[in-house]
């Protein structure tokens, strides 16, 4: 897609609601939190696109053509320099071992010159979505854990900082290839940690607006707080909000037909969604997680990038991916020091 051709567009028109859901500053707070540090990093995630996008122009002559007609036909177009919000510079570069620092780095690669230069088009296209979807999903998924851990540590009697200093948590279970469908699906969890999430943060919320910071004012070991967060974990409703979360998530990872390799799960039947990756979502994956396009890789690098975005899968069940894509290199027994080839060719 080219910058003119995108601008024929947008989320009223794609979506058919008067007030669309506003996925381009959801997904650039995310951006701003995965950063490496606190100091701004350079150019926002719609600039770092919009830059990749005439650099495709620049050297693709039907592209050139596109965009071309659609300037000629609805006139020239510019980029608006985006106004900072304070509210996203204040939690710039906090988490990057997190989804929302698997999608920055992964963002800041597939933008850069040498890997627009060094993808086919139609594979920049198919990896630049997949990230969206895939930071997406897994940022929501991060959020809920968060709530989830800070209400386990307020009832653990933890500090408030231990309690949001929750590591790499798994967001999505990774069962074993040989168990039965029955037992492999990620639904039930995946559902279980959304509605949970959600309703503590409309607890903490209300409380928030109410007493205020946990931190200083207390609230949080006030017993009428933790009745209400308690209630709200066994509750079973799912206000509409929370479902409205819950469709998002499961779309951005679900296979959308039998031509969409990049899926992470597939449904079975309405109540089992199995976690089974496509072929070209383990290439996206492996090949991001190279140090450059075209250079070589181990599978405990990759283990280390899907363990930020909230995966752990089974080594041998990751290094059978590898396989299938034609990736590996070596024996299995080597696990983590099992080498991976890059999607498109060897390095140098």
């Amino acid at each position: 897609m080219t910058p003119a051709l995108a601008l024929l567009q947008d989320t009223t028109g794609m979506t058919g609601l008067a007030n669309p859901v506003n996925y381009a500053a959801i997904l650039e707070a995310m951006f701003a939190m995965g950063s490496p540090s606190s100091e701004s990093d350079g150019p926002t995630m719609a600039s770092r696109w919009l830059s990749a996008a005439s650099r495709r122009v620049d050297t693709d002559s039907v592209l050139a053509r596109v965009d071309a007609a659609f300037v000629e036909l609805y006139g020239e177009y510019r980029e608006r320099p985006q106004v900072a919000r304070a509210e996203v510079d204040s939690l710039r570069g906090a988490y990057p071992n997190s989804p929302f620092g698997w999608l920055h780095d992964s963002w800041v690669k597939l933008t850069s010159n040498e890997w627009v230069d060094a993808l086919p088009p139609r594979v920049w296209i198919d990896w630049a979505t997949t990230t969206l979807r895939m930071g997406l999903a897994f940022g929501f998924l991060w959020e809920a854990e968060r709530y989830r851990s800070v209400l386990q540590g307020i009832l653990s009697s933890r500090t408030l900082a231990d309690a949001l200093d929750m590591g790499q948590p798994e967001l999505l279970p990774w069962p074993a290839a040989y168990l039965p469908p029955s037992s492999r699906s990620v639904r039930p969890a995946m559902r279980r940690r959304i509605d949970e999430g959600g309703r503590l943060r409309n607890v903490m919320a209300r409380w928030a607006v109410v007493e205020g910071d946990p931190s200083g004012r207390g609230w949080a070991s006030n017993p009428a707080f933790l009745n209400e967060a308690k209630a709200a974990l066994s509750e079973s409703s799912r206000p509409s909000a929370l479902k409205n979360v819950y469709e998002t998530v499961f779309y951005a990872l679900v296979r959308r037909d039998q031509s969409d390799h990049y899926g992470l799960l597939v449904p079975r039947g309405t109540n089992v969604t199995l976690l089974d990756p496509g072929t070209e979502w383990v290439a996206m994956v492996a090949g991001l997680a190279a140090p450059a396009p075209g250079a070589s890789n181990h599978v405990g690098r990759i283990v280390e990038e899907l363990a930020r975005l909230g995966l752990r899968p089974p080594v041998s069940e990751l290094v059978r991916l590898l396989e299938s894509a034609g990736l590996a290199r070596g024996s299995a027994d080597a696990d983590h020091g099992v080498r991976v080839a890059s999607p498109f060719g060897e390095g140098e």
